[in-house]
């Protein structure tokens, strides 16, 4: 019976090792979509943030080439000028039909920051699930997560015909007893001689 017993509690450590490992790879599995899915998301973000910062660039430097233009529309007569103090604008410079304002670079600027914090957030995402998979990996392998079920179920399959084979051990060892109760009760004299004599029993006494 304690051979038995011990049987079952081994059985019973295979089926929670299997299960704790099946459960890992399906873990494992799901990081390593979403995993996939974060770097996608990334490699997007970053493409954004690049082509911001370039329409910022860009856009700052056609105001800067432009800066005459721009500066010459807030002339005033009488007023002396910003750049040489003179209050005589005889001939100011005229802005380009297409001149950037200092609004318009304020917000390639604005659209490029935010797009540099949403690259940063889903960096750090992609790396904290580059260590969840990498820790699920650990603990559960590469082996696919469909051999690791089949090994569950083999494991719980053992564990139930050694309980149910466990469950019928006290009625087999009852049933032996009575058996030989019976054979005492029916064979007294043979059991009385084979004490005296020594001689063995017969198969059926």
């Amino acid at each position: 019976m304690n051979r038995a017993t011990d049987s079952i509690a081994h059985l019973e450590q295979a089926v929670r090792d299997a299960a704790a490992r099946n459960e890992a790879a399906l873990l494992r599995d799901g990081l390593a979509t979403r995993l996939t899915a974060a770097a996608k998301e990334k490699d997007s973000r970053a493409t954004q943030a690049l082509r911001a910062k370039q329409e910022w660039l860009e856009l700052r430097e056609r105001r800067l080439d432009g800066m005459a233009g721009e500066l010459a529309a807030q002339l005033a007569p009488g007023i002396p000028c910003t750049v040489c103090g003179s209050p005589e604008h005889p001939a100011p410079a005229r802005p380009r039909d297409d001149q950037p304002t200092r609004e318009d670079e304020n917000k390639a600027r604005t659209l490029y920051e935010q797009t540099e914090q949403t690259l940063a957030a889903a960096d750090r995402e992609h790396v904290d699930l580059a260590e969840q998979h990498a820790m699920a990996i650990g603990s559960a392998g590469t082996t696919p997560a469909a051999e690791l079920a089949v090994t569950l179920e083999n494991a719980r399959t053992a564990h139930k015909e050694a309980c149910d084979t466990a469950a019928g051990l006290p009625s087999a060892q009852d049933e032996l007893a009575r058996l030989r109760t019976e054979h005492d009760v029916r064979c007294p004299s043979c059991r009385r001689n084979s004490a005296a004599t020594k001689v063995p029993l017969p198969p059926d006494c």
